[in-house]
């Protein structure tokens, strides 16, 4: 049964409680501000507005999700917007606004900075920030202390002391195309005259907006009964505080998601729309080209059958632009290692990358205990990690919390998976076979770069293997074991998906906020 809009025309009584949850939500915010946090909390009558702003914005959602869960329910997309707009938000302005707060979010601040120029404009403000230090000295502040150490770097950008420094990066062009989200709130906060730290705000938030945005049309464009699937993945808490700071992960995430999406959803078409196609190469490329090892996912469509499209010549030509992308986006990564051009990570030790193949071209029967030890070793241990889903990166409110978070969503994941019904007339036993050695071949591709770049020479098995390298596959993990049947019901169980969602995202929220409201 079909749930009218909320907010359809006329609808009066609706409106009239969206507008009490506001105002109520306002006041209860007002309220824990200046007796929780302020007298009980932080034994200082100071009202702090932008946690105050967080704890209103999630009173009043609450509200609204459980007035309207049977809305919400049927559209799982707006679900995700709400809930999301609210976490993301939340995380962008309560996180410290400084770098080493998740992975190598200090090379991507400079790489977004410097998107169209080759050199950067380094105020003595940007040298604070930048400086490994100083960021983790502010995140240690509460939220009255950090006040004012913004207000010390926001007074140290002044124009006397800018200076253009050059830039040191080996980032192509086409890998800064994830950057554009933070390019464009740097130009607005440039624009507008903003202070050095509400500019760096506007570009986690311009991220997170575009992060948002490609999941809501990820969960959209999906059949009924696998939005859950898409919901699940995008509100996973690493995910949304990876997209609240300076990275290109949440790009390749919530790309690829909507490349799978979109696949899904070309299955079940008795004709493929070329305009889904169109939008599948530009959602996969969005996601392949800052980390070209996801390439293989480009060739999803090749599964499609040639009945499904107008003309056999339309889908030859279709399945070979696929493989033609598909190579030169992979040659981006092959093109480097084969050259010797391709740079080591040296935080992982004596690196080298034609050491390394040096290496196993020399000692081919050790490839197999390598690969062995690498999944059982490196692999393993994160992927399905229950703190690996719940982590806030450097800045995670504590092992035993994201433990438990990450725990709890491992249980969403999985009953979403086991919960739903695949269509069994689309996806055959040849299809999931086939969408299974699509997974092992990007995991695979994962392993060999890290253990190219980052393992030293000669190495038992690789390194720096992070559970976030697979978050882009999760959409597709699930696809391979969601079980198949006759019943594609939309999935039964979406009130509790939604609510547990939120309460795990709502949770780190609130532990972060009385963690630094009591220093």
């Amino acid at each position: 049964m079909t749930v009218k809009n909320p907010l359809a025309k006329y609808n009066r009584s609706n409106l009239i409680f969206i507008g009490v949850s506001i105002a109520a939500s306002l006041a209860l915010g007002a309220l824990a501000e200046v007796v929780i946090f302020g007298l009980l909390l932080s034994h200082a009558p100071r009202f702090y507005l932008a946690r105050f702003l967080v704890v209103a914005a999630f009173l009043c959602s609450l509200a609204l999700l459980i007035k309207f869960r049977r809305y919400f329910v049927e559209n799982l997309h707006k679900a995700f917007l709400l809930i999301s707009l609210v976490t993301g938000i939340s995380y962008v302005i309560i996180l410290p606004c400084t770098l080493y707060a998740t992975p190598d979010d200090q090379i991507h601040f400079v790489r977004a900075l410097a998107l169209s120029s080759e050199s950067i404009p380094a105020s003595d403000a940007f040298r604070i920030v930048e400086s490994n230090d100083a960021a983790k000295s502010v995140s240690k502040l509460n939220f009255i202390e950090r006040e004012e150490a913004y207000r010390i770097i926001n007074a140290a950008n002044q124009p006397d002391t800018v200076q253009i420094i050059t830039l040191s990066d080996d980032a192509e062009l086409y890998q800064r195309l994830a950057y554009l989200p933070y390019h464009l709130g740097f130009k607005i906060g440039s624009f507008l005259h903003l202070s050095f730290v509400t500019t760096i705000m506007l570009a986690k938030l311009c991220n997170m907006l575009c992060y948002i945005a490609l999941f809501y049309f990820a969960i959209k464009v999906s059949q009924k009964h696998l939005r859950p699937i898409f919901f699940a993945t995008g509100l996973i808490v690493s995910c949304i505080c990876i997209a609240s700071q300076f990275s290109v992960d949440p790009m390749v995430t919530a790309g690829l998601s909507l490349a799978l999406a979109i696949f899904a959803r070309m299955l079940s078409q008795p004709k493929v729309d070329p305009k889904l196609l169109i939008a599948f190469v530009f959602a996969s490329i969005w996601g392949c080209l800052p980390k070209a090892i996801y390439c293989p996912l480009i060739l999803l469509p090749l599964l499609i059958p040639n009945k499904q499209f107008d003309h056999p010549k339309r889908a030859l030509a279709m399945k070979l632009s696929l493989v033609l992308i598909t190579v030169l986006i992979a040659a981006t990564f092959v093109l480097p290692v084969i050259s010797g051009s391709m740079t080591p990570d040296v935080r992982g030790g004596n690196t080298s990358v034609s050491g390394q193949l040096h290496f196993l071209f020399a000692n081919p029967v050790r490839v197999p205990v390598i690969v062995g030890r690498s999944i059982t070793e490196a692999v393993a241990p994160v992927f399905l990690s229950a703190e690996s889903f719940g982590n806030m990166g450097y800045i995670s409110t504590g092992h035993y919390t994201t433990a438990f978070v990450g725990l709890i969503q491992i249980i969403i994941l999985f009953s979403t998976i086991f919960t739903i019904k695949l269509d069994r007339k689309i996806f055959t036993t040849r299809l999931k076979v086939c969408l299974a050695l699509a997974f092992v071949v990007v995991v695979g591709a994962i392993v060999a770069s890290l253990y190219l770049s980052y393992a030293e020479v000669g190495a038992p098995h690789a390194s720096g293997v992070q559970s976030r390298y697979f978050l882009p596959l999760l959409p597709l993990f699930a696809l391979i074991l969601a079980p198949r049947g006759a019943k594609t019901e939309p999935y039964p169980y979406a009130t509790t998906l939604v609510f547990i969602s939120y309460c795990c995202l709502a949770l780190t929220v609130a532990i972060y906020v009385a963690k630094y409201s009591v220093m």
